[in-house]
This record gives C-alpha cells, structure tokens and sequence, in this order.
C-alpha cells in the first residue's frame, strides 16, 4: 500500500467525519466510536527458495508499518448508525479488548509427512504474525495475542516439486504465559483449491468508503447477476458512484446519480405490477438519481423511483414477506422512522407495491435487521425482526420479536442489548434450520450467550463460548471444501469460541475457526455472489477496514471452491446451466479446454449443442 493510496484513504475518512455533522446529535452519537487495528499481511505464501522467503518477510514487516500506520486514522464506525438512543458503554468492549493485546512468541515445528523437517515453510496464525521455518523445521516469530484468546490456528505451508502442502494445529494460549508453543505441523498435500482471500477490490477496483450493505440483482439487462454495495462512499473502482454502486466482476459502475446520503439496506422485490423485480435501496438519503425519495428508493435497471412519500428517518433494514392473508408477498422495512408514506409507523413498515401500512404499533425503538424464518410449529414462516426495542405494540419483547401476520410475539425473555443481525441456518444436525442472531448481547433467554445465539423456535442456546464484542452481519455460505453449507459471523471481535478471529468467523455447527487471518477493522456487511468467471461463489465482505489480508479496501472476496454439481455443462459449478457457461465455452471455441463436452479434443458446435440441451436449473 503506497502512501499515495494512504493519503487518498485517510481523506475520505476525514469526508465521512465532516458528513457525519450534517446528521442530529443523537444520530451523531450512535456513530461515536475509533476503529483501531494492527494490520497484517497474512497470505499463506509458498515459497521456492531462501532468497525469496527473506524478500517476502522483509516486505511483510515494511506492508506491517505502513498498513498499521494507516490503520491508526480514525474511521467512521459503520454501525449502520442504526440504534437510537446509543449506548456508549456498547462502544468499550472493542477498545478495551486492542488495549488488552500483548506480544508473546509462537514457536512451532514443521516437518513433512516422512518426519523429515521442511525448511523454508511459511508460517502464520488467526492472531496475525508470521515466520519461516530454519533447517530444522522451526519456526519462531512474535504475535499481537488478544488478553480474551484461549486459542490461536497455526497454519504452515509450502511448495515441494510444484505440490501445495499444508498443515494446521489448535495451539493453546496460557494466561500470562510469554510462548504459544504450537508443537509440530505435520504437512500433508493440499487439495486443488482451498478457500482463501482473493485479491479483487484493491487499487483501482477498489471502493473509497465504508460498505454497509451487499446484495446481488440481475436488472434483466442480459448482462445476469451482478453484485450492489450500499454504504458511505462517492467512488468506486475510480467511478463516481454516490453511496450504491455494482460490481459485474469485472468493474464498478454507478446507478444513475446515486444517492445523496449513507445507504444502509438493499434488497430484491417484485411489487406484482409486471415490471419484474427491482432493487430496493433504504438508509438517510433524501435523494435517488436527482428525484425526491426520502430514505427508500427503487431501481429498476435504469431508473431511480420514490415509494410514495418514504420515511421520516432512516431505513435500516429491508426484507420480503408473505404474511398468507393472500394479498402475496410484500416488501417491509424497519429503523429509526415513525412515520411511512405519511402514516404513523413506529419504527416498521410494510409497502404492498402501492402503499405504506403499519405493522399494529411498532416498536419502542430501532430495528436493525429483517429475516424471514418457519420455526417448525405449523404456523407458517413469519416475519423477525431485531433491533434496540424492548416492546413490540405494548407486548414486552426484549430486542427481538415476531411478526405472524397480525401479532407480535417475543422469543423468550430474548437479549439483554442490542439485537444487530439475523439470519437462517440448519447445521446439519438433524433438528432443521434455525434462527441466528448475532449483536451486542451477552445474555438469550436468561442463558450467557456471547454477542450470538440460535433460537429453534422455542429456546436460545449459545454457539460454543461466542464472540468476545460486537456481531453485526451473518449469512452462510458453503465454501466448496466438501463440509457443506457453514454459519459466517462478522463484527468488531477478535475471539470466536475462545479462538482468534479477527472480525469475521465460520460455525461449522459445533465449532468456530477463523477466516485465514481475517479483517481488521469492522465487518457490518456479508453476502455470496458468483461473477461467473469460473472460480464459483465467493463470500463478499464489506465493512470499515484499509486493508483485508489480500490487500483490499472496504469490501474483501472469500474465495471458496468450484462446487461440482454434477453436470458437466454447469462449467462454473454454480448450480445451473445459463449465459455465464455459455460465454465460458465460447471463449474456448475453437480449442481444448473444459467446455469440450463430447472430450473430442476441440470446443465446437457439438459442445455447444450439449449445452444448449442441458440448460437451465441442474437436476
């Protein structure tokens, strides 16, 4: 990272503060917090020779300097500034847990599956630092260790007659104690693709300003899906972009004249009036593409319109949702407003397509995030909502409640704080899917449950020890490793169940394990999008941060793996036979390559004829 880069990073953080000042003093204050984070370059690099290995460990320490430098220039917190009134004590847990780390040693020994030490192995761990392994296969390297962290993930790697080998250990982490002593990694050789972070928003790709919101939407253009951030931003890959901006995974492009304020919410909804889907946007904006929408707008493609007269404040949050009173599905939205369309409506809301109707009385407070979950009694799916309210029409319903249609209803005695993140997970257990909240709570039903919680339908239980601060985004995401769809939690932590996980965590169902050496700074915002190239879904990660461990600003790319579906037409494994498997094989034309179906050593009209035959959805 230049300092050319650092210089054009730190104004637009001195932009977004000077924005923040158009806001009132209590939105202001939901905003009050200082992201600080050391910043390691944590690849797991295969190295060829000495030479090599001591250029890279020199590069490190010098990128470690500067990331940490620019690291320690005050950020805009990206808390969607969503919960009124703010609580400040919320804000400590994540100073205090920067101030608690302490530097400590981590030895460990790398040998190859014979016994035999491997030299010149690289080695890093979930809490960031990295070292090379001497002739004897050791490895000795300082490491920032969080005062909370019970556990680091040592991970070795290396490169041997061009074969991947890897290995990975738990190594405990004493109180007080001055060496992690991970043991010995034995390497074994890797599989074709492993999940890692993939260099893609870096540079001239790169996003200016916290990303708050993602989603994905195909505007019917024929170009296919493509992936929308929503957030605190102006550009995007050098693209004036005025706070939304979409990725066709290649380059940045605007949606008209953008915004004129923070957007904090996306989705997709079809209204029924044949136009198809569009995309929906809310958050502080007053504006969409030069016409007067205040806080929610829709995107059909083209263009920006109002949905009738908006919202008094913010939008925070937007879902779809069939109630079953016939009428089909709705778009509802939630945050910090009282009135929509000119109608009370405390705080949620429902758009039918034509107009804004209350949901009873609403909420006492903010609402955070919208799900849609069937919790398995009979009654139906229903719509959730969290936030920072303690009632729901009068009925006491402590940060989470549920909408059926035409009451609202608590889960349990539900949290005690904020409520910032839901979604639905099964965990292959057997039991079904489940509801997942994630946020600033620390107690579920009367049960310790660190910052995240499931909910089966009809008691909260905690994910192994949980976070150590705040949860503020959730979805899952299947990274193609064979174990099957997993939980993925961001947020402000460094912990997840006792292990250090910098801002982002997978949940297997029983444990947690970081993501490589994961973000630091703020994760708010996950989503899968694939762009068709090939590589198969990816988990998109937006938040607050200057840099994810492949270098990238504000939004980061979790690269999972190509996903066999089982049909050989289906070339970019994402389930489904369409546009992008065909621009896939017509840039083969001609020559060998995957898109040779009939394996006749040519990709031509037979090829294309099998594919046009299996397209569509695969069986």
């Amino acid at each position: 990272m230049d300092s050319t880069r650092n210089k054009a990073l730190r104004s637009i953080h001195d932009a977004s503060t000077a924005a923040a000042t158009r806001c009132t003093l209590v939105e202001i204050a939901a905003f009050l917090a200082t992201l600080k984070g050391r910043h390691t370059k944590q690849h797991a690099l295969r190295p060829t020779t000495h030479t090599t290995m001591r250029w890279i460990w020199v590069s490190f320490l010098l990128l470690h300097t500067l990331i940490a430098a620019a690291a320690a220039q005050p950020h805009l917190p990206p808390l969607r500034d969503r919960l009124s009134p703010p609580d400040p004590a919320a804000l400590q847990p994540e100073s205090a847990a920067v101030e608690a780390r302490r530097m400590v040693e981590a030895v460990v020994r790398v040998q190859r599956a014979d016994g035999s030490p491997a030299q010149g192995a690289v080695v890093l761990t979930s809490a960031g630092g990295q070292g090379v392994t001497d002739a004897s296969g050791v490895a000795r390297f300082p490491v920032a260790i969080s005062a909370a962290a019970e556990a680091v993930q040592v991970t070795a790697a290396a490169t041997e007659l061009g074969v991947n080998h890897t290995g990975s250990v738990r190594a405990p982490v004493f109180e007080g104690a001055d060496l992690i002593d991970a043991g010995v990694i034995t390497l074994a050789e890797g599989s074709e693709c492993e999940p890692d972070w993939l260099p893609t928003f870096g540079g001239a790709t790169g996003i200016l300003g916290e990303v708050v919101a993602l989603t994905v939407f195909d505007d019917g253009s024929g170009a296919g899906p493509a992936l929308y951030a929503g957030g605190n931003f102006t550009t995007a890959g050098g693209v004036s972009a005025n706070f939304i901006a979409r990725w066709n995974g290649q380059n940045w492009s605007p949606l008209g004249s953008g915004m004129d304020s923070f957007v904090h919410a996306l989705t997709v909804f079809d209204d029924g009036s044949g136009a198809g889907p569009a995309l929906y946007a809310g958050g502080y904006f007053t504006t969409a593409g030069g016409v007067s929408a205040s806080r929610i707008a829709r995107w059909n493609g083209q263009n920006w319109s109002p949905l009738g007269n908006g919202m008094n404040n913010a939008v925070n949050a937007l879902t779809v949702f069939d109630d079953g009173s016939g009428a089909g599905p709705s778009l509802y939205a939630g945050g910090l407003f009282t009135t929509a369309g000119g109608v009370s409506a405390s705080r949620i809301a429902r758009w039918d397509g034509q107009n804004w109707s209350p949901l009873g009385g609403g909420m006492n407070g903010g609402v955070a995030d919208l799900t849609v979950f069937d919790d398995g009694s009979g009654a139906g799916p229903a719509l959730y909502a969290g936030g920072n309210f303690t009632t729901a029409v009068g009925v006491s319903a402590n940060h989470i409640a549920r909408w059926d249609g035409q009451n609202w209803s608590p889960l349990g005695s539900g949290m005690d704080s904020f409520v910032h993140a839901l979604t639905v997970f099964d965990d292959g257990s057997g039991a079904g899917p489940a509801l997942y909240a994630g946020g600033n709570f620390t107690t579920a039903g009367g049960v310790s449950a660190n910052f995240i919680a499931r909910w089966d339908g009809q008691n909260w239980s905690p994910l192994g020890s949980g976070m150590d601060s705040f949860v503020l985004a959730l979805t899952v995401f299947d990274d193609g490793s064979g174990a099957g769809p997993a939980l993925y939690a961001g947020g402000n932590f460094t912990t997840a169940g006792g292990v250090s996980a910098s801002s982002i965590a997978r949940w297997d169902g029983q444990n947690w394990s970081p993501l490589g050496s994961g973000i630091h700074g703020w994760v708010v915002a996950l989503t899968v999008f694939d762009d068709g190239s090939g590589a198969g879904p990816a988990l998109y990660v937006g938040g607050a941060f200057i840099a994810s461990p492949a270098d990238d600003s504000f939004l980061a790319r979790w690269q999972g793996c190509t996903v066999d579906s089982g049909d050989p037409a289906d070339l970019n494994g994402d389930g489904v036979v369409n546009g992008f498997d065909l621009m896939t094989l017509l840039s083969q034309w001609g020559a060998a390559g995957a898109a040779d179906l009939n394996s006749d050593g040519v990709v031509n009209g037979v090829d294309l004829l099998t594919l046009l035959s299996n397209w569509g959805p695969v069986n």
